[in-house]
């Protein structure tokens, strides 16, 4: 047998306080300082700035109308921590991300831990904190982190009730599953996908109940809660949004290129740097769920990744953010190869595929100089990339806007996304995507100020014969198109 590696120096890896107190440190770096300038960004911050408006908590309205693509769950913690200032803010809006990702680092580590021991759940925390779609996610207004948070506690509840199956951790299960539904919607069923098909996997020798008739009752009250608070509103709009906004939303479409190679590409992105290690963890794990030992605990981890990988990239949608919760799975397999497996192999165990082993052995001794790098290429990285992205910001537009609105309450936008200068300005905005759209707004409010991208309006000079009515000073021209989304 190989020599044993020498152990790590410095108490590495650090107990789950010092990661946690680590997690928050990094995430804090930068934090808010983001500027609003998609549609996508904008759109929780709008609603959560609406419910200090108006105090309407149930039924918020974005730009002015009402909002049914996605549960309230994340405008109402952006709200909640805005509060106390009385609006909201870029930080405040991003706190509820960012919260949720310390938290989903946690629960990875208490994941591990319980399936493994305490080491490999230090070493899966570790490796969570710093994949940089989870680190990114941390920083965005958007539901996909909470929804996360969600999927792992979820998750950790199915692994509790494998190990202690006479307990109510059932509940948990479902109950997390509910609120990360509450969190995006569908995606945020995903956990009943999981433990579906680790129950069906484990079937010959399941000991532990998967209770899945009271657990529908609770995922179905939840989901049918927010439902019925949507269709009081309005049912019109409610239907619309379940029918084309969420479930076809997830339908699988597109060229087999396609649904092969765009999954990699964002995969690859959002796992990066610990996802280059996949292809020499997921092998031993593979192999040691045919030891009837550690069958039941490796399987978990390794049931989660494949079935979030899959689901994601069935979708007709590939954006990278949706495979933020594919971070945690793979932080808990990567983890048990660092630990318990390589523990398991130093202490004499079966013998292990030669390349994987001697890679861990590599990545283990050279893990804290390693990880170090990634932190500080984490930090610099995003401290660059929101630089570059604020040259966007909507703010100085909306300073421009505002004088111009002493006799009319109207802005159209056209070719830019409405909902960031809506945010800024602190009022709606009608957004129009054509010549015929803009013309119906003017015609309804001939004193606008029409806020376009200098391509668009350059567009309408060229096909017009005479000078538009709405020529500066009631016309803002913006530099460059923005994303919609």
């Amino acid at each position: 047998m190989s020599r044993r590696p020498a152990r790590l120096a410095g108490g590495w890896p650090p107990g789950p306080g010092w990661i946690g107190l680590a997690a928050a440190a990094l995430i804090g770096l930068d934090l808010g300082t983001r500027a609003l300038t998609t549609n996508d960004l904008a759109r929780f911050p709008l609603l959560a700035q609406d419910i200090l408006a108006r105090g309407d908590w149930l039924w918020p309205r974005l730009n002015g109308a009402g909002y049914f693509n996605k549960p309230p769950l994340l405008a109402w913690l952006i709200a909640l921590v805005s509060w106390p200032a009385g609006r909201v803010t870029e930080w405040t809006a991003a706190l509820p991300s960012a919260a949720a990702v310390v938290a989903t680092v946690l629960l990875t580590y208490a994941l591990a831990r319980d399936l493994f021991d305490p080491e490999t759940g230090r070493f899966a925390a570790l490796l969570a904190m710093t994949t940089q779609g989870l680190f990114f996610s941390a920083h965005l207004t958007m539901p996909d982190a909470l929804m996360t948070c969600f999927i792992t506690a979820s998750v950790w509840m199915l692994a509790r009730m494998t190990l202690e199956p006479a307990r109510p951790w059932w509940i948990g299960f479902y109950g997390s599953a509910g609120l990360a539904f509450w969190a995006k919607g569908p995606a945020g069923l995903l956990p009943l996908a999981v433990g579906l098909v680790y129950a069906l996997a484990t079937r010959s020798r399941r000991r532990w109940p998967l209770r899945l008739g009271p657990g529908v009752v609770i995922v179905g009250g939840l989901v049918v809660l927010w439902w019925l608070l949507a269709a009081a509103a309005d049912r019109r709009g409610v239907t619309q949004a379940v029918l084309v906004d969420q479930l076809d939303w997830y339908r699988p479409r597109g060229s087999a290129l396609a649904v092969l190679t765009a999954p990699l590409r964002s995969l690859a992105v959002a796992l990066f740097p610990w996802g280059l290690l996949a292809p020499l963890a997921v092998p031993p794990a593979v192999i040691a769920c045919r030891q009837a030992e550690s069958r039941r605990r490796v399987l978990l981890p390794l049931v989660w990744l494949a079935v979030t990988v899959a689901l994601v990239a069935l979708s007709h949608e590939q954006r990278l953010r949706y495979y933020v919760p594919v971070a945690p799975p793979m932080a808990v397999v990567v983890g048990w190869w660092l630990g318990s497996w390589l523990d398991g192999w130093m202490r004499g165990g079966p013998a292990r595929p030669d390349l994987s082993r001697v890679a861990a052995i590599g990545v283990w001794r050279a893990l804290p100089i390693v990880w170090i790098v990634t932190v500080l290429a984490l930090a610099l990285g995003y401290h660059w990339e929101v630089t570059r992205h604020n040259a966007a910001s909507f703010a100085p537009v909306a300073a421009r806007v505002g004088p111009l609105l002493a006799d009319t309450p109207a802005v159209v936008a056209w070719g830019i996304p409405q909902l960031p200068l809506a945010f800024y300005l602190g009022r709606p905005v009608t957004g129009v995507r054509t010549e015929a759209q803009l013309r119906a707004a003017l015609e309804r409010d001939p004193r606008a100020v029409v806020v376009a991208s200098e391509s668009t309006w350059a567009r309408r000079r060229a096909v017009e014969a005479t000078p538009a009515p709405t020529e500066p000073p009631r016309v803002v021209l913006v530099r460059r198109d923005a994303r919609r989304r």
